[in-house]
């Protein structure tokens, strides 16, 4: 008996069940369901079921909703990565693109709203390093010009 758990002194005190007896309404006094009542819960048990197929309908076109804006941002955030390799490739060669700059700026300063928390976490990081980016590149041109100028004088 290794392993097993032997029980004792219960099995006395438990009686057995009566076999259970087959009654109808009418034999027991003071409980009656009316049939205008039970018609009525019939019905409102048949209007739940399209309800609850609505909320499901709802729930799969949230979520197609939900995928399709995550498309959108991973999209926009795409742009935003391709933008600043591109930023760094025009500022090792010494030259700037001031059409590339306006696009970096634009996809920086509205950044696409994603359902995903963690992407839309990514994307507002990429978009304040562009705009880090930006504005270096916006003082680094300030300062330049300004040398210029002195030089100039």
């Amino acid at each position: 008996m290794q392993g097993m758990i032997a029980t004792q002194g219960v099995q006395d005190a438990v009686a057995p069940l009566a076999p259970a007896r087959m009654t109808t309404a009418a034999a027991v006094p003071g409980f009656r369901v009316a049939p205008q009542a039970a018609a009525g819960a019939a019905r409102a048990a048949a209007g739940a079921a399209p309800t609850s197929a609505m909320v499901g309908l709802l729930a799969v076109q949230e979520a197609e909703a939900d995928a399709a804006r995550d498309r959108a941002a991973r999209k926009r955030g795409r742009a935003m990565l391709d933008a600043l390799a591109r930023l760094q490739r025009m500022m090792l060669a010494g030259r700037f693109d001031e059409s590339e700059l306006h696009d970096l700026a634009a996809l920086a300063a509205d950044p696409a709203e994603a359902a995903d928390p963690a992407l839309g976490t990514t994307l507002r990081e990429v978009a304040a390093r562009a705009r880090v980016e930006l504005a270096r590149l916006a003082m680094r041109q300030g300062s330049d010009s300004g040398k210029r100028t002195m030089s100039a004088a």
